[in-house]
């Protein structure tokens, strides 16, 4: 290619002018004609130095090389197949799990959750005070139809909120449906429906008037078994009879996250009436030439002009680009961050890992770099042909971690049972990027230390294969080194791993202080009719569940209830002093279901359980009463709820019973813990059944009675231990990853000690001659060998103790907190490494001693 320089044909005659030149020279100072040519080419110097030297100075020269380099290193690779298979593993095990993490934290945090066009999408946060307190953060539906008409210059609002309904039919199911207003597609996608229809602006006009849906790809292909004719059909939901009018595909439908989109105005006909303080989601798409600050701004003036006609409110808003991690009061999102950097270290200790498998290679490629060098290629040149190398194999473990990135993300979030996680989450240029940087940076990290040892040649002695003492004391050196760091890093993940671990076991494994594996949990939503209330619809399902066949109680709690998270905390106050506690609201059967003891007075009565009005009487734990009442009779005392937002008079709870202090509705390490009689009036309660036999033809059972009697589920019938469990991944995935790190640590290990011992096969001979035996021999191996482990497990611990103290910051609030100051959990992974070090390095010294005296004092 003319435009990168002169050919090298030029370069050859003008190469070749120059020592014609020199010739003549020399046969006009009397030189024979061959005497004088032998010289100028002596003079002149290696014509494929001086050629690599003009055309090093070529613009793109590199380019006319980098093919070459790139051939011969997928020649190499090939030379070497168990090798490269080796570290292809390795590297896509690092790479692809620290880019499938990055996905998933790009695709849940910095990303607006939206697949069409996020650089015009944005989110719309208001937040509301009523006299002085601060009452909510979703729009009423009110504001949103005033929030709409003042921007219509702006873009498209849209508004949107959930409902679990139950479509009916012979197989009746609960369905998540979104009500959403009827521009809702313009704002997140498709355009185009599937089949059909998207929403017409007329359907949301008035309240009730459009009894129409749309249905997700997904429920019409499982529900409807992809029924071409399905548009026009009218379908019961939830006793509400809608005309199917589009379906949209999953891909794209997926940004709404419903089975199933109803206009807003629908909501009258399924809730008993559209509230004007029912929240809403407000989500917007910028028209071209806008910005967010404007709508930032003209959402501002519209809510104070709100304001002024709500006395006693007033309201902020917020805008953002629809990312999570920009949401306002999102600073809990960057503990998530942290913890799930960790594989960064995994990547560290595959590069690592790499490095010492590829140094083996590098000693034994010193005669083939000092043949190079003698035939006049420059060390910066053999440098870029190393790095080469490395980044080939690097290349490769990219693509594979690429494929990664689009099938593990998916696979996290259905393991966590996150089914809220409706959006694409395949990796964008952001993750293409980050790909790119770290494989480029993996490959010069895992190339770097190979390529200088592959350099460091004494000529005269690579050239004959044999070694200096200084070259095998510097090989050994690096070699040590990468050792230390190898063994450093998978110490701190290994901590944190086995910390998790202990915690878990403190959690789940010994067992949690109530019963989950014989109780079976579901959210039940009842809808009243005029004969029958909330409050009896229940009692007739906890009479049906009870007569099931391997029901021995039933309780219920809520609305929502989680087993390690219960509904909340809040503020409760007593002689004055404000303490934030946990709370849940449960039936007279709750502690009898869970197996907590009640250690003194009594617990609810059927009286304060079915009464029309909330009972003023509460249940508390031992560390409640400890609290607020040391050394004193808790029963009978009286202490303040919260503080109610309208007005309404506080309530004043007098205790009745003290029940075992249990993770039942502890909020993670709240420091009081109560509970209350239900309120009848709730239409959304947990059941949770006391049971015997399998747990999944139970499962099956609660969920065909539910169905059966009308009314709607909130997610499926699973145990408490299952719903546990899926608290668990991501120490969980803590504790996977600090195994990878101990398993890479043993192998580069294994390879160091390998090498070392093939390296030293004639002295070791010698020392046999001279009378040591295989003791002797295996122990010098091993000394020599744990010195750099014991410098790794050092400098590990030294990491550990800051960096897992900060993990257990970003833990603290979680479901495993865990106990950073045990010193136990250090001791027991610093004896596992240095045992796992020494049993890596035993195997190699063992053949090494074994070897035969004579054939190793015949080796060169």
């Amino acid at each position: 290619m003319r435009w990168l320089g002169r050919p090298d044909r030029e370069y050859a005659e003008e190469m070749e002018e120059h020592i014609a030149i020199e010739t003549r020279e020399n046969i006009d100072r009397g030189m024979t004609p061959e005497d004088a040519r032998l010289a100028a080419r002596r003079t002149f110097g290696n014509p494929l130095a001086v050629r690599e030297q003009l055309g090093s100075a070529r613009p793109l020269h590199w380019l006319g090389t980098l093919a070459g380099d790139i051939r011969y290193a997928l020649r190499s690779t090939l030379r070497t197949p168990l090798l490269a298979g080796m570290i292809l593993v390795t590297l896509t095990a690092g790479i692809g799990l620290n880019t499938s993490v990055f996905t998933l934290i790009n695709a849940l945090l910095f990303r607006a959750q939206v697949d069409k066009d996020p650089a015009r999408f944005f989110s719309v946060f208001p937040e509301y005070w009523a006299n002085g307190r601060r009452a909510g953060n979703t729009a009423s539906y009110s504001d949103y139809l005033a929030f709409q008409q003042g921007t219509q210059r702006l873009g498209e609002l849209a508004a949107s909120g959930w409902a679990m309904l139950t479509l009916d039919g012979e197989d009746p199911a609960p369905v998540n449906a979104m009500l959403a207003s009827c521009n809702f597609f313009q704002v997140y996608g498709p355009d185009r429906p599937l089949l059909g229809r998207l929403f017409m602006a007329q359907e949301c006009a008035n309240p009730g008037g459009a009894p129409v849906a749309i249905l997700s790809e997904n429920l019409w292909t499982n529900r409807f078994g992809a029924d071409p004719g399905i548009i026009g059909r009218t379908i019961t939901l939830s006793r509400q009879a809608l005309t199917v009018v589009g379906v949209v595909g999953a891909d794209r439908a997926a940004n709404g996250g419903g089975a199933m989109w109803i206009p807003v105005t629908m909501a009258a006909q399924f809730e008993g009436g559209l509230s004007r303080s029912r929240g809403f989601k407000i989500d917007g798409r910028l028209k071209p030439g806008h910005s967010r600050s404007e709508a930032a701004s003209a959402l501002r003036v519209i809510a104070r002009q709100e304001d002024g006609l709500r006395p006693g409110r007033r309201s902020t808003v917020t805008v953002t680009d629809g990312a999570p991690l920009h949401n306002p009061g999102a600073d809990d999102k960057v503990g998530e961050v942290l913890a799930l950097g960790l594989p960064s270290l995994g990547l560290l200790i595959a590069c690592v890992n790499v490095s010492t498998l590829l140094l083996a290679r590098a000693a034994s490629r010193q005669r083939e770099m000092a043949v190079r060098i003698s035939l006049g290629a420059g060390k910066v040149r053999l440098v870029r042909m190393l790095f080469t190398e490395s980044l080939v194999l690097t290349s490769g473990a990219a693509a594979l971690s690429l494929w990664m990135a689009y099938y593990f993300p998916a696979a996290i979030v259905k393991a966590v049972g996150n089914n809220a996680v409706a959006h694409s989450l395949n990796p964008d240029w952001t993750v293409f990027m980050y790909l790119a940087a770290i494989a480029l940076g993996a490959g010069c990290v895992a190339g770097l230390a190979p390529a200088l040892e592959s350099l460091r040649v004494n000529l005269s002695q690579s050239l004959k294969g044999q070694q200096t003492a200084t070259d095998a004391v510097g090989s050994y050196r690096v070699r040590g080194f990468l050792v230390a760091c190898q063994v450093a890093l998978s110490l701190v993940l290994l901590a944190a791993a086995g910390l998790c671990a202990q915690a878990q076991y403190r959690k789940w494994s010994a067992g949690p202080d109530f019963e989950t594996r014989r109780v079976l949990a579901v959210g039940v939503v009842v809808t009243p009719v005029k004969s029958l209330t909330a409050d009896a619809i229940f009692r007739d399902l906890e009479d049906r569940f009870r007569a099931m066949h391997g029901v021995g109680a039933v309780a219920f709690a809520g609305p929502p209830f989680n087993p390690l998270e219960g509904q909340g905390t809040n503020e409760v106050t007593i002689a004055g002093a404000s303490q934030m506690a946990s709370w849940t609201e449960v039936s007279a059967g709750f502690f009898r279901v869970l197996s907590i003891p009640i250690l003194r007075g009594r617990t609810f009565t059927a009286e304060e359980d079915q009464s029309e009005t909330p009972a003023p009487v509460a249940i508390v734990t031992e560390r409640f009463a400890k609290l607020f009442w040391p050394g004193e009779e808790p029963l009978g005392k009286r202490f303040n709820g919260p503080r109610p937002l309208h007005g309404e008079p506080q309530e004043v709870f007098e205790v009745v019973g003290v029940a075992r202090d249990s993770a039942a509705g502890l909020a993670y390490d709240a420091q009081a813990q109560y509970f209350v009689p239900r309120r009848n009036s709730a239409r959304f309660r947990t059941m949770l059944l006391r049971f015997s036999g399998d747990d999944q033809t139970l499962e099956r059972a609660v969920a065909r009675e539910v169905t059966t009697s009308r009314q709607r589920m909130i997610g499926r019938p699973e145990t408490l231990h299952t719903t546990m469990g899926r608290l668990l991944v991501l120490p969980q995935l803590v504790v996977l990853m600090g195994i990878m790190a101990m398993i890479l640590a043993v192998v580069g290990i294994y390879g160091v000690a390998a090498f070392a011992a093939s390296q030293r096969i004639r002295e070791l001979g010698i020392r046999v001659a001279l009378g040591a035996n295989r003791v002797d021999i295996v122990r010098l191996m091993v000394l020599q060998g744990v010195k750099p482990v014991l410098a790794g497990l050092g400098a590990g611990l030294l990491m550990t103790a800051g960096l897992v103290h900060a993990l257990a910051k970003v833990l603290k609030d979680g479901p495993l907190p865990l106990h950073a100051q045990d010193p136990r959990a250090y001791a027991a992974v610093t004896i596992v490494m240095a045992l796992a070090a020494v049993a890596a390095m035993l195997g190699p010294a063992r053949r090494a001693a074994a070897s035969d005296p004579l054939w190793a004092l015949r080796q060169d």
